[in-house]
């Protein structure tokens, strides 16, 4: 049995310090959370901790309401709710409208004054404080100092060893993380500038309106793991890229995101113009290593008479890669091609994992060869291959005129590979070795 509980409070409370010292999740605490992040903390009893967006009673603020309609889902869901409060500044008139919230919605609730950072338990004693105590279970803790969080821990354990709830359907569905399935699924980490349709894509896959999308840049500020049931995938919602900015500025935000997946989905919004810059970027990913597919985001924007041209148009932008990367045009927001670009993710995450025997690729040699013999004036002096590495497809071509094979004939021999091997999404590696 999963237990969800959800931490509810206004911006800046800590509840995002508190997430990540209960799951040892990295996260970025210079951010703003927005999304709902989420974490199985305690394995044995299946406790799993979700993080939301500090409220704010901002009607004016397209980002405040997005995240308003995702915490009060939360609250709904939830077994407990765990209402963080700032001990400094004490309980103030948002914090009372918080709580009224919350029980329109869920009685369970623990209150969790943060940033007590004096032992001295004589001073908690705020008037606002005392009377919570009177109605709510309270518990004063530090999550910078990490005062209280073992007696937080206990109490949670304690709470539902007590309580035996039966789970939210809607939200085990959401965020189920079961480490023993979840290392086995593929991982798709989503990159892509900001408002190029990401979280959109995310929501798509997963069949629910579950990350916040907006049009207003940089929504997402953490990169988020989600798990999509319906085509059994782990997808990672990441960070926008700014290509104005250093892009090795970007890397180090993303890095462990990057090497932790399995496929890479770089998308594009139709609109934005494909630059010298985003050329680069596809340049530096694919020396990661990982296999890559490019997604075309809000085809449905353009018109029907304009599709055919729009397509030809793009994919001369991308002329140098196009025949080695699939490039797939989507509209997330209408879901339109959405099966398409995850059953190529799994093509190429199957192609990729493949290891192929030694006496095959002897085979292609041999086929290479041959064409050499029909149409070329001189013969290529290859003995044999031998694979030295997989993931990436790493070969070793011995050959009696190795440093003389000139590079339009190496790069027909890396082709043929690549045609013949039915590879797309990643580049094999070629090693030519004198014998």
């Amino acid at each position: 049995m999963n237990y969800f509980v959800s931490l509810i409070g206004k911006p800046k409370v800590g509840k995002t310090c508190l997430f990540k010292i209960l799951t040892n999740k990295d996260i970025n605490l210079g951010d703003k959370s927005t999304d709902l992040n989420y974490c199985e903390f305690i394995e044995n009893n299946k406790i799993i901790l979700i993080d939301t967006g500090g409220i704010s009673f901002n009607k004016n603020n397209e980002i405040d309401k997005l995240i308003l309609n995702k915490t009060i889902f939360s609250i709904k869901n939830s077994n407990l709710i765990l209402f963080v409060l700032d001990y400094k500044t004490g309980f103030l008139k948002d914090d009372s409208k918080i709580l009224s919230l919350i029980k329109k919605n869920n009685n369970n609730i623990i209150c969790i004054v943060n940033k007590f950072d004096n032992l001295n338990y004589q001073m908690y004693c705020d008037k606002d404080f005392y009377l919570l105590k009177n109605k709510y279970n309270i518990i004063f803790i530090s999550s910078i100092n990490k005062i209280g969080i073992n007696f937080l821990l206990k109490i949670l354990i304690n709470y539902f060893n007590e309580n035996k709830k039966i789970i939210n359907n809607d939200l085990y569905n959401f965020f189920i993380n079961k480490e023993k399935v979840y290392n086995k699924l593929i991982n798709i980490s989503i990159l892509g500038r900001s408002n190029s349709g990401k979280s959109t894509l995310s929501n798509s896959i997963l069949k629910n309106d579950i990350l916040i999308t907006s049009k207003i840049p940089n929504t997402t500020t953490n990169n988020t793991e989600l798990y999509s049931k319906l085509y059994n995938i782990k997808i990672t919602d990441t960070i926008g890229i700014d290509i104005k900015k250093d892009k090795n500025l970007f890397f180090k935000k993303i890095k462990k995101v990057i090497l932790k997946s399995n496929i890479i989905l770089l998308l594009f919004d139709i609109n934005s113009e494909i630059s010298n810059k985003d050329i680069n970027l596809i340049n530096s990913l694919v020396k990661f290593n990982i296999p890559i597919i490019i997604g075309i985001n809000k085809f449905d924007l353009v018109k029907k008479y304009e599709k055919k041209n729009t397509k030809k148009y793009l994919l001369n932008k991308f002329n140098n890669i196009k025949n080695y990367i699939y490039i797939v045009f989507i509209s997330s927001l209408y879901k339109e091609n959405i099966s398409n670009l995850i059953k190529l993710s799994k093509k190429t995450f199957n192609i990729y994992n493949t290891e192929y025997k030694t006496k095959y690729i002897n085979k292609l040699i041999k086929s290479i060869i041959e064409h050499y013999k029909i149409n070329n004036s001189y013969i290529l002096k290859i003995k044999y291959a031998n694979i030295i590495k997989y993931k990436p497809l790493t070969i070793i071509i011995y050959s009696k005129n190795a440093k003389s094979i000139k590079n339009n004939d190496k790069k027909f021999i890396f082709n043929f590979f690549m045609k013949s091997l039915n590879i797309k999404g990643f580049f094999i590696k070629l090693i030519f070795k004198e014998y």
